[in-house]
């Protein structure tokens, strides 16, 4: 019982002999959301261990922030979730680290519409999507702006690791994934494919 007690400022009396479900209600009761001095130690080394160097607490949950919209409360949730899932080794360098930074994957879906240009031009035939150029390239967003993801399962399963499997994410159920995915890309059938995808996560 010492962790709980390094937890929680206001542990029960005798909270060893309590049934689980009673010291739950006791130990929540009142307690602010935050973490206590021992999961937070846990977030600390789990990013000090593992993040490359510049990884701090702060960036981290303002990366959660901007990415995902969450508040104080939300983003010690998904860090608690975070340090079960952590890298088994500590990532070398700074691009490691963002591997599957959404910047990135919007570059390789970019990269990937090249090479499906005459499937995308079909796609326009049928479904409300428009190609715009960009310097040096063009891409092909549909008309809420979302970038439209070619018929290409490798790249599908890098936006579903980001914004699913992530120790950031911490593999929400499928309504959530697909509600993210579909705040940012679009492919015909989505949410039959990342259904298809999570039914195969040996985590969820």
């Amino acid at each position: 019982m010492g962790n709980l007690q390094n937890e929680f400022s206001s542990a029960p009396n005798k909270e060893e002999e309590l049934p689980l479900e009673e010291l739950s209600t006791a130990l929540g009761s009142g307690h602010s959301g935050n973490h206590g001095k021992y999961s937070n130690g846990l977030v600390l080394r789990a990013i000090g261990g593992k993040m490359p160097g510049g990884f701090k607490i702060s960036s981290v949950k303002a990366h959660l922030s901007k990415m995902w919209g969450l508040g104080s409360k939300c983003t010690n949730a998904v860090l608690l979730v975070g340090i079960t899932m952590e890298p088994t080794k500590c990532l070398g360098s700074e691009a490691e680290g963002k591997a599957g930074n959404p910047g990135m994957i919007e570059h390789n879906v970019v990269a990937t519409q090249q090479k499906y240009k005459e499937t995308i031009r079909q796609w326009e035939k049928t479904i409300p999507i428009t190609p715009s150029t960009r310097p040096h390239t063009m891409e092909w967003r549909e008309e809420g702006g979302r970038l439209v993801v070619p018929p290409d399962d490798a790249l599908k399963r890098k936006i579903l690791r980001q914004l699913h499997n992530h120790w950031g994410a911490g593999h929400p159920g499928s309504d959530e994934t697909i509600r993210q995915v579909q705040r940012q890309y679009f492919w015909p059938l989505q949410r039959a494919w990342i259904d298809q995808y999570i039914k195969g996560c040996a985590t969820c």
